[in-house]
């Protein structure tokens, strides 16, 4: 989405406030401000004198690429914006303030806090939390985030600060925020594999025709390799292909054999160990803009982007874990009879992937009243089990709360740095995908059909499980063979090591820190003693070291 910052008074007249960024796009008026940037922001004026700003990327109802002159005639015209697909973010003045609308999925999201006097907004919740002077933390989300593999609940880390929510839709003004979400589902339809494929098509089609060219992310999974048997239907003027990684990696010896054999554009980008120079930024950045989703470790890899052109447009196979029922398989097979007995202390077992245990005995305490209310709340949220089956429950959970609740942070960030979309988690495409039978999904069906147009890219392993898998076998078979294989041929990388090391004083510093040793959350003596033992070379606990750096980096703005 971009970075966007804006502000609104209920008096009458807003105080300075100090831009956390050099804004490229500025509005301000005597009551009101907004201002962005980054790659994905457009923005007009309409007849009415009304200012407008539209973040990342809109795609049609029938998934036609959207251009300014497109939102300009949609918003002028009034017309209803809640079913189009793509990830976006509307802002738009109105008499007595804006009105904010995002995307179905809620792929773009927004905080908003209300003090009494003026109402604050942004994409970043760093900067909201900036403008409190007492801010504390939110348990109920940081329960929901820390314990479950993904947070249960649409909110955020900081009391009173407010997030849109999916297909949510925000009014400001004298009154404060009002918020009102139409959270999607899928409608039942007759659907088809060839259905999924010509929607994907569509997509493709679309932003060569507008861009003139397109840009796939390309790897050795199954996803990205789908995309790029569609795209070998067009001359190769109009699209090529870049990976990322060290010529190592399994993804990236797999993605350059595909290239070569295929003899398309493709552009690899060595990702470097890290340096203390890194060009890309810090890692406290990354974890400030990606709320604590990520751990601080991945900022190298993901701030490798920035070195693609900025002109261009890009897709990636992202999310067609949908199209092949690859989500939360423990819950679908295991859980499936808690889920129908929506029995909550079973159910719970296969929503947990609890993060390091950093928190001391007071807090988990009270936490463990907390699951139990959200796991029911989810229950009661979402469609009958026994209506929609287990495997489509368990993918609108997913989406609902991994593709959206989880995943919104990095989606922002990419928009800042390019313009891209991923076509397999569109709202239209996920209704053609979940209209299929379960087995179609389950045996990967839509990819195989889509790589039958190319079969020599068949011919070509995956990379899964960190390790590689022949293509011929299906996911369960897959899954015992990665078990097997890891014992061989196991992808290894010192990355996190190096960076550990990098950070070995910083972290070491944290211990005498008032904010450390005041701390009312911290397992004080666990996390010294991990730590510490880990520099000693007592224990290799890197996720504690990972997830303790990028939490703390959000402790620090609380005290």
């Amino acid at each position: 989405m971009s970075w966007i910052f804006g502000g609104f008074s209920k008096n009458g007249k807003l105080d300075k406030i100090k831009i956390p960024f050099t804004p490229d796009i500025k509005y301000e008026k005597k009551d009101r401000v907004i201002y962005g940037t980054g790659e994905s922001l457009i923005f007009f004026t309409s007849a009415n004198n009304s200012f407008h700003l539209i973040a990342g990327s809109g795609l049609s109802e029938d998934l036609k690429l959207l251009d300014l002159q497109d939102w300009e005639h949609i918003i002028n015209s009034g017309e209803d914006i809640s079913n189009l697909n793509g990830h976006f973010m509307v802002i738009s003045e109105t008499s007595d303030g804006f009105q904010i609308i995002n995307d179905q999925l809620g792929l773009r999201e927004l905080f908003l806090y209300d003090n009494g006097n003026e109402v604050f907004f942004s994409s970043r919740l760093n900067w909201i939390i900036n403008l409190i002077e007492f801010p504390t933390i939110n348990h109920n989300f940081l329960n929901s985030l820390w314990n479950f593999e993904n947070p249960l609940i649409y909110e955020t880390l900081v009391d009173d600060v407010m997030l849109l929510g999916p297909g949510g839709k925000a009014k400001i003004s004298k009154n404060g925020i009002e918020i009102s979400n139409n959270v999607w589902q899928p409608e039942k339809k007759k659907s088809s594999i060839a259905n999924v494929i010509e929607s994907v098509s569509k997509i493709i089609d679309s932003i060569i025709s507008k861009k003139g060219k397109v840009n796939l992310g390309l790897s050795g999974g199954m996803d990205s390799r789908s995309l790029v048997s569609l795209l070998l239907t067009y001359d190769k003027k109009f699209w090529e292909t870049y990976t990322f990684g060290q010529k190592n990696n399994f993804d990236v010896k797999i993605a350059n054999s595909i290239a070569k054999s295929f003899n398309f554009n493709h552009i690899h980008h060595d990702i470097k160990l890290f340096g203390a120079d890194d060009t890309f930024g810090t890692w406290q950045d990354f974890v400030l803009e990606t709320n604590c989703s990520s751990p601080a470790n991945l900022y190298h890899e993901l701030n490798y982007y920035k070195v693609l052109p900025k002109d261009e447009f890009f897709i990636d196979g992202g999310k067609g874990e949908y199209l092949r029922r690859g989500l939360s398989n423990r819950l679908a097979v295991l859980g499936k009879q808690a889920l129908l007995d929506k029995n909550i202390t079973n159910i719970k077992k296969y929503l947990q992937l609890p993060k390091p245990k950093i928190f001391n005995k007071d807090v988990v305490k009270k936490w463990k009243n907390i699951q139990n209310i959200q796991i029911n709340n989810l229950i009661t949220s979402m469609p009958d089990v026994n209506e929609i089956g287990i495997h489509n429950w368990v993918d609108i959970y997913n989406i609902r709360y991994r593709t959206a609740n989880n995943n919104y942070p990095l989606q922002i960030r990419l928009d800042k740095i390019i313009p891209n979309l991923m076509p397999f988690i569109q709202p239209k495409v996920l209704n053609e995908v979940l209209n299929l039978p379960s087995a179609f999904r389950t045996k990967e069906l839509v990819n195989r059909k889509i790589l039958n147009r190319f079969p020599r890219l068949k011919l070509f392993p995956l990379a899964r499980y960190n390790t590689i898998i022949p293509f011929q076998y299906n996911k369960y078979t897959s899954v015992i063979w990665g078990k097997i294989m890891r014992n061989f041929l196991k992808e290894s990388s010192k990355n996190t090591e190096i960076f550990l090391e990098l950070n070995k004083d910083y972290l070491l510093s944290r211990f005498s820190d008032s904010n450390f040793i005041n701390s009312a959350l911290y397992n004080k003596k666990l996390i010294k003693d991990t730590v510490q033992g880990y520099y000693k070379g007592k224990n290799k606990n890197v996720d504690f070291l990972l997830w303790w750096m990028t939490f703390d980096q959000w402790h620090q703005l609380f005290h």
